[in-house]
């Protein structure tokens, strides 16, 4: 069992071996004697993380992280282990509305420069009918891909590998389009 887990992580070392050489020929980093004024290579590392930092808004994620762990917590426990009628999950999702509003009123204090989700990109219709329609076909992408590997095995008398090998050329259609809408700049 070892044997395997590790050829399964030296299998990963020529792939990312590879992936670093050409990372290293295509990105090109600009030298002293560049346009670029001295000051940014003059400029010391802290100081700069210092400046990354500050324009991220680690109370709204703080925040943000919150209520994804209450609601996720909510939806796994509710039905299962507690009942949807429960204290423990009814507060669970409570505290999923409470830390929602608390992450929009942030939002709003800190501004657009500074928060996570800008209110002038949320309010825009343009972003809630692509979210809206992201989050159906997201959703179906889910449930294909979860569903239709029981269907191989229950239906089609398939054992989960042939199940997953069935599954294959969806996976490899979704990669090869990723890849290439990525090269394309779609």
């Amino acid at each position: 069992m070892i044997g395997v887990a590790m050829g399964r992580f030296y299998v990963n070392l020529p792939i990312g071996a590879v992936t670093a050489f050409i990372i290293i020929i295509i990105i090109h980093i600009p030298n002293r004697n560049s346009s670029l004024t001295d000051e940014a290579f003059v400029e010391k590392p802290m100081r700069k993380i210092w400046a990354v930092l500050r324009k991220l808004d680690l109370v709204g994620f703080m925040i943000f992280a919150g209520f994804a762990v209450l609601i996720s917590l909510a939806l796994e426990f509710g039905g299962s282990t507690y009942a949807w009628r429960s204290s423990n999950t009814i507060g669970l999702f409570c505290g999923a509305g409470v830390a929602f509003i608390v992450f929009v009123l942030w939002g709003r204090a800190v501004g657009d420069a500074i928060a996570m989700i800008p209110g002038s990109i949320a309010s825009t219709r343009k972003i809630w009918c692509s979210c809206f329609f992201m989050g159906c076909f997201s959703g179906s992408l889910v449930i294909f891909s979860y569903y239709l590997p029981i269907y191989f095995q229950a239906m089609k008398n398939a054992s989960s590998t042939m199940s997953g090998v069935y599954m294959l050329p969806g996976i490899i259609a979704r990669v090869l389009t990723a890849i290439i809408s990525g090269v394309a700049g779609i």
